[in-house]
């Protein structure tokens, strides 16, 4: 059985590079980085290179480039410093024209820079400094302040990427711009028609960037552009660029006819200004990518919601007390688990070669945890009553650090209240489980009401919770759901009257 099972694993070693290559074109370089798998696919002349299936940087597409650059950097004087939150392929060669003395690359992932350099998406120049780590946290470490912060991350759709579009980013990006900055961005834009999920997204990005900033441009295109900064701004980009005698190649000649008064008007009207604001913990655009995705397929999400809500009563129903803190256990666990791994993505930016360490942790916790709980012995309701306790005290110093100090949590945190919270959690299963007796099909119905709270748990945590009511509400969640089992525990003092527990 070992021998079949390390051949089945070098066998998909093998063939992992075979199941990459695409419907269309050739693969012609691929990479496992700390950050993320890594697929250059070469169709005809075009090279793009894909980061987890989504397309990172791709051959020099002028308008892209043109935009990204000019937009934003044409509003402010003199232009010495700037700081680029990944790249556009080209967009180098554009800010040049504007000759500052700086330019800071942040991107990272370091095979993905090096990528980019190797293929030609950029290229080496002088004052061009590669720096590879996370933007946010460079920018907090750094006391350089920028005339331009320009972000070039795909449109939000992961918790990942939200991070660059939120009020808590655009406030540190502040930070480092001096007086008169700018900071631009962009997400998917239309053609002639913009969805409802899309007019939201819109109208969150307006709302957040001009709680931070004075005024706000939001120019329709290919993509959305916006342009914020507490100095007057400009539409007209081409007078602009006149001026300084900067010359493009599609900006001159199409600019007027793409950004027309019609159409920058027509998105303006769309605006609501009581659209939520996009914020780290509550992230308002992974709701709208979760509707929209919803939309697209013709999903009904509510019907599934409904009949996983009438098997999470039809369980309750049939559940006792002990069940219930077993029940909860299980959701605390997995909900526990996801919460962890989403708020290590949001604060720290990646997640692709940490989410192994995390989920062993919270494995790893559950065997010391049951060792523990065998330990103890039974007969009332107070050893289970005391690690509830413990559990929602250890959920709730999780939620007051969020709110108080976020930006300050080391990755090693993490790592301890997973384990803490998966020791507390092994603690409690010997506990109840041993709690109706020896017999099997109490074993069994307490495994089996703790597999259904963890399945609950990781449902209601990662597609409603989550992206609904932000990460601060989940948290909360978790502490209510603990609360209402230690309600239900508290006034029941004996499960077998023959037996006095010691801890």
């Amino acid at each position: 059985v070992a021998s079949l099972t390390v051949a089945v694993n070098l066998l998909g070693v093998g063939l992992e590079r075979w199941s990459l290559r695409p419907a269309s074109g050739e693969l012609v370089l691929y990479r496992e980085s700390s950050f993320g798998r890594i697929a250059m696919i070469r169709d005809k002349e075009l090279y793009t290179a894909f980061v987890d299936g989504k397309p990172a940087l791709s051959g020099e597409n002028v308008i892209f480039a043109e935009e990204a650059a000019h937009y934003a950097l044409s509003q402010t004087e003199p232009v010495r410093q700037i700081l680029l939150v990944s790249a556009e392929a080209g967009i180098v060669d554009e800010v040049r024209k504007y000759r500052p003395d700086s330019i800071d690359y942040a991107e990272i992932d370091p095979a993905l820079s090096r990528i980019g350099l190797a293929f030609g998406f950029m290229r080496k120049q002088p004052g061009l400094t590669l720096i590879n780590d996370d933007a946010r946290a460079f920018l907090k470490r750094t006391r350089k302040t920028y005339d331009a912060v320009l972000v070039n991350y795909p449109m939000p759709k992961t918790f990942q990427t939200n991070r660059y579009f939120t009020l808590d980013f655009m406030r540190l990006a502040k930070t480092r711009l001096r007086p008169g900055g700018v900071l631009g961005f962009s997400v998917e834009g239309y053609e002639s028609y913009i969805s409802e999920p899309a007019r939201k997204r819109v109208s969150s990005l307006h709302n957040t960037a001009l709680s931070v900033f004075t005024h706000v441009l939001v120019l329709p295109g290919q993509k959305i552009y916006f342009v914020a900064s507490d100095a007057p701004l400009s539409r007209d980009i081409t007078g602009l660029l006149a001026k300084r005698g900067i010359r493009t190649s599609y900006i001159s000649g199409y600019y007027v006819y793409d950004i027309s008064d019609e159409r920058v008007g027509s998105l303006m009207k769309q605006m609501e200004s009581k659209t939520p604001m996009n914020t780290d913990f509550r992230p308002f655009l992974m709701k709208l990518s979760y509707e929209e995705w919803f939309m697209k397929y013709s999903a009904r999400p509510w019907l599934f919601i409904i009949a996983a809500g009438a098997f999470f009563i039809m369980s309750m129903l049939g559940m006792n007390r002990d069940e219930f803190a077993l029940f909860s256990t299980g959701f605390v666990n997995m909900g526990g688990e996801l919460l962890t791994i989403f708020l290590f993505q949001i604060l720290y930016g990646f997640l692709y070669l940490k989410i192994g360490i995390i989920v062993t942790v919270f494995l790893a916790g559950l065997i010391p945890g049951a060792w523990l709980g065998g330990l103890i012995k039974g007969g009332t309701r107070k050893p289970i009553i005391v690690v509830d306790c413990l559990m929602s005290l250890l959920l709730f110093s999780l939620l007051i650090l969020l709110v108080e100090v976020p930006q300050v949590l080391p990755e090693v945190f993490f790592y301890v209240f997973a384990f803490v919270l998966s020791v507390l959690c092994g603690i409690e299963f010997p506990l109840v489980a041993g709690s109706g007796g020896d017999g099997n099909m109490t074993a069994a119905r307490a495994f089996s009401v703790d597999l259904v709270g963890a399945a609950f748990g990781g449902f209601i945590l990662s597609v409603v919770l989550i992206p609904y009511e932000g990460i601060l509400f989940a948290c909360t969640a978790l502490i209510l759901i603990k609360l209402a089992s230690i309600i239900m525990q508290v006034g029941h003092g004996t499960v077998h009257q023959e037996n006095i527990p010691t801890l």
